[in-house]
């Protein structure tokens, strides 16, 4: 489905909370079209910019298009709004948080949907799933270790990083991680790029 990017208001925010709530207690909701593009829940961002839902495979794919998607409502709205980022996590339910094949979905905290979610909001801010990858592309768009994982996923060592921003400035870093803790044959992280005990 199309449609327009938007941001939730209070109310939206809430009732999002409220679903994620029963769905990670065994309970059933629905995040779907109805509810995300809901005038009482939402609005769309002023000027009107047209969304759609891609199939991303990996963090790269999806916050190259939403770092796109978002600027002229980052610069009207501020790079922390809660709403804006809240919303497009409910936009790609489907996503973020996929269902299996038999139709289950492993619920993450609240915080990697919700924005700054928490009493530590400022520290949860850094553990979106969508507003941290979209940082870290504008960042280190050619970084592999960051932003070749899939969408849906929050790996420790992204979290890691995504908690110490300002190290991802120093252009060489991004480069020098690659070489220390990808494995360029098996696509993946290498052991040992995060201590065990991180959080």
């Amino acid at each position: 489905m199309s449609g327009v990017l938007r941001r939730f208001n209070e109310a939206g925010i809430a009732e999002f909370i409220r679903r994620i709530e029963l769905l990670r207690t065994g309970g059933t909701a629905s995040i779907d079209d109805a509810f995300v593009t809901a005038d009482s829940f939402s609005k769309p961002v002023v000027p009107e910019v047209r969304l759609e839902r891609p199939a991303f495979k990996t963090k790269r794919e999806a916050r190259a298009y939403l770092s796109e998607r978002t600027r002229r409502a980052r610069e009207r709205h501020g790079d922390n709004d809660q709403g804006l980022w809240t919303w497009l996590a409910a936009w790609h339910w489907d996503a973020i948080c996929p269902a299996d094949a038999s139709g289950n979905r492993r619920v993450l905290n609240l915080f990697h949907y919700v924005y700054g979610h928490g009493f530590t909001s400022s520290h949860n801010q850094r553990r979106h799933l969508i507003a941290v990858a979209v940082r870290l592309f504008e960042l280190a768009p050619h970084s592999l270790l960051m932003l070749e994982t899939p969408f849906h996923t929050m790996p420790k060592v992204v979290s890691e990083i995504s908690g110490r921003v300002s190290l991802t400035r120093v252009k060489a870093l991004p480069a020098l991680l690659d070489k220390l803790y990808w494995d360029s044959k098996t696509k993946r992280q290498k052991p040992g790029a995060v201590s065990p005990q991180a959080t």
